[in-house]
């Protein structure tokens, strides 16, 4: 028993051992640390939805409000699929009480759960699971200052200074829009915002949720979520008019406790929940600081399937600009700030990867300079299973993509249902251009995010000549944008494809790949400047080509209003033809005995299928080399009954072939014992004569004595001898033929 129960303990050891990469660090110290605690974590699965699916699935529906239908219920029909095996692992847990809290993710394929330090090695084992990681309540927020200030009557200088009054008189006010605020919670009392909260009904009475806490209480105990709901629609009840579509409303989502603090999960939660009803834009002021992979994970796919769903975000870079020596260069920039935007911008091309919803807003003052605190780029995806944009020696991916007013700003008061207070930060500049996206979406509600996107950073003021890690693209122009709608429709340029890359496949094909352009509808492939393909794949595989020669390539997009200029070539060339060098085939050996013009008793003819490219042949007898041939024959001769055992290598120029199968050679009597039944001989006690009865064509008879001499020769064919002369006893009858010899003995009387 304590045998099989010593197995059993290795065998534990051993599986751990094997499965203990899918536990993050972090979590096997906490786990160490809480041997007995409840641990929350986050089980992420290892198969996560691929966006090229959603992509062809949303190609196949009309309109914005079908599309996200549609991609939300493929998005939770997947994680149900994925999750169902090890949800009813963690119900049963559930009962036995290893096991609470359970929250099953949609926009992520990934569980929320806190569990027992043993359940997490139980489920560390499952195949099915990527990665568990521990879902760490981090600060989320800045330490931004607050000041009260009197209301006036008029517009808050962010207003006027993005020239969001002068869209106000051109009719669009956000009327019909809903923004999910992802943050602290609103002070819903508050006058400026009452009368532009979503409507939950009866089963959510406080005008949205708490996904930090699973309940109702949406309350803004921190003091931030309130003031940047002002930003985005504070209509003016108290005097001043703070919002930038005083007639959007907004969907209160707290993802914090009154501390500031949250986690991956309670973002994704929040997401979740404010895509499920009905937000058409997100507003994000919020970000985990030097991020671990799995919160990368997590918060990177979030935000994948939040663009194809159809909805961009508005998301704050973060206020660490002046703390690059504890968040350095590619770090400083928090997640979901640092997720790629949905458009690429022509000057990213160069170091292009995947996209997503984060527009990342940075913050300027009233003079368009860049405020210090504002986080600044590149940021990087490597090391991650994204794997792009990659820095030094790349550029990594520019942040922020925009920059709005963020000092000095005049928003509604947490702590008042009436009054005002100034604070500085992205946080600020964030729900500025989630504002300026209401206007936009009221004006053409079926802007993609990648138009949204597009358009943002294409009126925007300019502040650099190129877009940059300190300003992005510029300062947003409220009134540029909405011009740039015209009659409804927004063109985004039909870009060249990216990171154009052709790889040899083998001495006829060449495979050629590129990075997706999103307003693409297909792409041509030019093979040294001829079309050759058009496809809506990012792909090709270039055949028939000719070996050892190069091959450069250039693709194109072809969009809905024609085809972009070519992209950078690549070439590739395609490998030298080498014919295989093939073992010989087919052996054959004949055995022939006694042969009139050969020296030796047996004759072994050994034989094989020519080989199209071989120069000579190598032949093995006994796995010894014994001769070389550049013929497919080799003659063996000996004297002594033996098996032999023959093998052939083929050598070609270039190298030489494995050897061939063996082959065994019996070399005995047999076959001319077997031979001599063919003659037979009478009368035998004989007279005078000796008659042959044979078909077979006689050469030469000899007649021996006894004693080994030779008393008779006839060199001609005969079938009849005379013996008349001898004397009586024993002799033997020596019979030459074409295919061997044949001895009798015969008695004389």
């Amino acid at each position: 028993m304590k045998k099989n129960l010593l197995v059993l303990v290795l065998l534990t050891i051993v599986n751990f051992g094997f499965a203990q990469y899918r536990i993050e660090p972090e979590l096997l110290e906490v786990m160490n640390e809480k041997s007995d605690e409840m641990i929350r974590v986050n089980i992420i699965m290892k198969s996560q939805i691929d966006t090229n699916i959603l992509k062809d699935i949303a190609s196949e529906v009309r309109g914005r409000d079908e599309r996200r239908e549609v991609i939300v219920n493929e998005l939770m029909r997947f994680a149900n699929s994925g999750q169902e095996a090890l949800m009813e692992v963690l119900q049963a847990e559930t009962k036995r009480g290893d096991v609470t809290k359970v929250r099953q993710h949609w926009l992520v394929n990934a569980i929320n759960c806190e569990a027992s330090r043993d359940v997490i090695y139980e489920i560390s084992q499952r195949h099915d699971v990527a990665t568990i990681a521990y879902d760490k309540d981090e600060f989320l927020l800045w330490d931004e200052k607050m000041e009260k200030v009197e209301a006036s009557k008029g517009l808050t200088q962010n207003i006027t200074h993005i020239n969001a009054d002068d869209v106000w008189d051109l009719g669009f006010t956000g009327e019909g829009i809903l923004v999910g605020l992802i943050d602290t919670g609103v002070n819903i009392n508050h006058v400026d915002l009452v009368n532009n909260l979503w409507d939950g009904g009866e089963e959510y009475p406080n005008h949205g949720y708490n996904t930090y806490e699973n309940n109702h209480d949406v309350e803004d105990g921190f003091g931030h979520g309130t003031h940047c709901a002002g930003t985005i629609c504070g209509d003016g009840s108290s005097g001043t008019q703070t919002g930038i579509a005083p007639n959007a409303k907004i969907i209160c989502v707290k993802v914090m406790d009154n501390a500031g603090y949250g986690s991956a999960s309670s973002i994704s939660a929040g997401m979740e929940f404010a895509i499920e009803h009905g937000a058409d834009v997100l507003s994000m002021s919020l970000g985990i600081p030097n991020a671990s992979a799995s919160v990368k994970e997590m918060l990177r796919a979030a935000c994948d399937n939040t663009l194809q769903i159809g909805i961009a975000a508005a998301v704050a870079a973060g206020n660490e600009g002046m703390l690059n020596i504890s968040f350095p260069v590619p770090n400083n920039l928090r997640v979901p700030g640092g997720c790629p935007p949905p458009w690429i911008h022509p000057d990213q091309e160069i170091n292009s990867g995947g996209t997503s919803c984060s527009i990342t807003v940075g913050a300027v003052d009233y003079q368009n300079q860049r405020a210090a605190f504002s986080s600044m780029g590149p940021y990087t995806w490597e090391n991650t299973s994204y794997n792009d944009y990659p820095y030094d020696p790349e550029i990594g991916l520019i942040r922020p993509d925009i920059v709005a007013p963020g000092v000095g700003i005049i928003s509604a008061d947490p702590y008042s249902n009436s009054g005002l207070v100034t604070m500085d930060g992205t946080s600020q500049a964030a729900p500025c251009v989630a504002g300026v996206m209401c206007l936009m979406l009221e004006k053409n509600p079926e802007l993609t995010p990648e138009e949204i996107c597009y358009i943002l950073e294409n009126t925007a003021v300019k502040l650099t000549e190129n877009k940059d890690n300190y300003t992005g693209s510029g300062c947003i122009d409220a009134l540029a944008a909405i011009n740039n709608i015209e009659g409804g429709d927004v063109v985004i340029p039909c870009n060249a494809p990216t990171s154009v890359t052709a790889t040899t496949i083998d001495e006829y094909s060449i495979s050629i790949s590129w990075d997706a352009n999103d307003n693409a509808k297909s792409y041509n492939v030019y093979r040294n400047e001829n079309l050759i393909n058009n496809t809506e794949e990012t792909s090709f595989i270039d055949t028939d080509l000719n070996p050892d020669t190069e091959y450069c390539y250039t693709v194109t997009s072809v969009c809905e209003d024609g085809e972009s200029e070519h992209s950078e070539q690549s070439c590739a060339t395609t490998n030298e033809l080498i014919i295989p060098c093939n073992a010989p085939t087919n052996l054959v050996a004949l055995v022939e005995e006694d042969l009139a013009d050969f020296d030796f008793k047996f004759r072994v003819t050994l034989s094989w299928d020519a080989v199209d490219n071989a120069v000579s042949y190598s032949i093995f007898m006994n796995n010894e080399l014994v001769e070389e041939t550049t013929t497919p024959l080799y003659i063996y001769g000996t004297d002594v009954e033996e098996t032999v055992t023959f093998a052939v290598m083929t050598n070609c120029e270039t190298n030489e072939s494995e050897m061939s199968e063996t082959l065994d050679v019996e070399i005995v009597y047999q076959s001319i014992k077997e031979y001599e039944k063919r003659f037979d001989f009478y009368p035998n006690p004989i007279e005078d004569y000796l008659h042959i009865v044979t078909n077979e064509n006689i050469n030469k008879i000899e007649v021996y004595n006894v004693i080994g001499v030779m008393v008779l020769m006839n060199d001609a064919t005969s079938d009849k001898i005379n013996l008349s002369a001898l004397n009586s006893g024993v002799y033997f009858i020596k019979i030459k033929t074409d295919k061997g010899t044949v001895v009798k003995s015969v008695l004389k009387s």
